[in-house]
């Protein structure tokens, strides 16, 4: 009796069957891990770059061949897929006045969606005494900068008024 091993049709179908299955689980995953990373990776960003302004005002460092009185960041809701750090002239407000430094873009699918008090908000850190204004009013005591991906998963950086910058 001559006996051969082999798969038979129905075993290789089960087979294919199983992977496939775990392919697209796998697959439907990492699609949200990516948007996960993004929202991640964006709101870190624009926590840095506050923490940048921060630097630099308390660093006196130049813009335009002079110290300016601040720096700060510029949100706007009708922007929302960018915000701008610049130079203050000491209003603690985003004007013509200002020096824009540099404008940043949030990665594709993220967006800003709401801004606490109110849109445009701007934060400005002045030196030597470190102190934080938030969209020009001195009585302010926190803001905040929600993100999210697409209408799903949200972050939000917020901003107090003694500089403590939070991302959650």
């Amino acid at each position: 009796m001559n006996r051969q091993k082999a798969f038979t049709l129905i075993e290789l179908m089960v087979i294919l069957v199983v992977i496939s299955v775990i392919s697209v689980i796998v697959f439907a995953d990492y699609r949200q891990g990516e948007k996960q990373f993004s929202l991640q990776r964006s709101s870190f960003a624009v926590g840095q770059n506050i923490r940048n302004a921060q630097s630099m005002a308390m660093g006196a460092t130049t813009a335009g061949g002079s110290v300016p009185a601040g720096y700060g960041i510029y949100f706007n809701i009708s922007s929302p897929d960018q915000y701008i750090l610049f130079a203050d002239e000491g209003d603690g407000l985003y004007g013509s006045g200002d020096t824009d430094i540099e404008t940043f873009q949030l990665e594709e699918g993220v967006n800003i969606i709401n801004l606490s008090p109110a849109s445009p908000l701007t934060v400005v850190f002045y030196s030597p005494d470190p102190s934080t204004v938030i969209s020009g009013d001195s009585v302010t005591t926190s803001c905040s900068v929600n993100l999210n991906y697409d209408g799903g998963l949200g972050k939000t950086i917020s901003v107090n008024k003694v500089g403590l910058i939070e991302v959650q």
